[in-house]
């Protein structure tokens, strides 16, 4: 293959390197891709290679979360194209990844992306001598890569009201209550009680039959001497369960000592009422955020 020289007087200069011509053309200079010289009749080629055509059209193909897509034409004229060199630089221009792709145009250039991050893309032509084109025309589209949507759960403790009701049927110094799960707080008892048998006659002394309310397994104030029957709430100040008994007591020898020896015992309900703690699921969601030129 002939090479191409220039010749100064008597001698002929080194072989000229690929790449290294151009000429005049108006007001601008012409890169030559190839060229050849007329020889006889016919023209030669001086085996000198040039520049390839940049590329076109450069663009997205595809993006998502993690990946980018490069798309691009060829060129028309110019040295023959032995690979496109693709490009991914970050926000400020640094040069992050850089391939050499062979064969047909794109799409092709796959690039891994991270969340919430700006990058930019080039391509350009590489021709078999090792030069390259100018960036194709698009290069340096940007994209700027948002994020899904995120869902995240917390627990979170709630309150809620409540209430329960526990049958009476109280006898001598029986306990008659509710026990009391510990995330509950008693707010409210109410005591309706009467007597089932045993109060035809007046009571003697009047100290026989009475009623004490618990709290907490605990004796406290008397209701009274049970001469007729009772219908009363009882305010206990957001009493929390730790498995005591929220209820009554019956005291005095009035009482029958038994549920089977005599009827003489007191009947009714006791309702506890308050508020429950409870865990539960709270789902927090952050919005996604689209893919953007930039």
């Amino acid at each position: 293959m002939p090479s191409l020289r220039t010749k100064s007087g008597a001698a002929w200069s080194p072989a000229i390197a690929a790449g290294k011509v151009a000429f005049k053309w108006g007001s601008g200079w012409v890169l030559p891709s190839t060229m050849k010289v007329k020889w006889g009749a016919g023209w030669v080629d001086t085996g000198y290679a040039g520049y390839p055509a940049a590329p076109i059209n450069v663009g997205i193909n595809y993006w998502d979360y993690n990946e980018v897509r490069i798309q691009w034409a060829a060129g028309s004229g110019g040295a023959p194209v032995a690979a496109w060199n693709v490009v991914q630089t970050d926000a400020a221009g640094n040069w992050l990844r850089s391939y050499d792709l062979g064969g047909s145009p794109s799409p092709a250039g796959y690039f891994p992306v991270n969340e919430s991050t700006k990058y930019r893309f080039y391509v350009r032509s590489k021709g078999s001598t090792g030069l390259y084109s100018d960036w194709g025309a698009g290069s340096g589209v940007g994209a700027s890569i948002g994020k899904p949507a995120v869902t995240t759960y917390t627990t979170e403790t709630g309150t809620r009201p409540w209430s329960a009701a526990v049958s009476v049927n109280g006898y001598k110094d029986a306990l008659v209550g509710y026990a009391v799960p510990t995330n509950r707080a008693v707010q409210t008892v109410r005591y309706q009680i009467s007597a089932y048998a045993g109060f035809t006659s007046a009571l003697s002394p009047y100290n026989n039959r009475e009623i004490y309310r618990l709290s907490n397994s605990g004796q406290n104030e008397r209701f009274s001497w049970l001469v007729q029957s009772i219908d009363t709430t009882v305010d206990v100040a957001d009493y929390w369960g730790n498995t005591g008994i929220t209820g009554m007591i019956c005291r005095g020898t009035g009482w029958a000592s038994g549920p089977a020896t005599s009827n003489a015992r007191a009947t009714g309900t006791i309702t506890v009422a308050g508020y429950e703690t409870y865990q539960y699921q709270q789902a927090h969601t952050t919005a996604a955020v689209a893919n953007a030129y930039w």
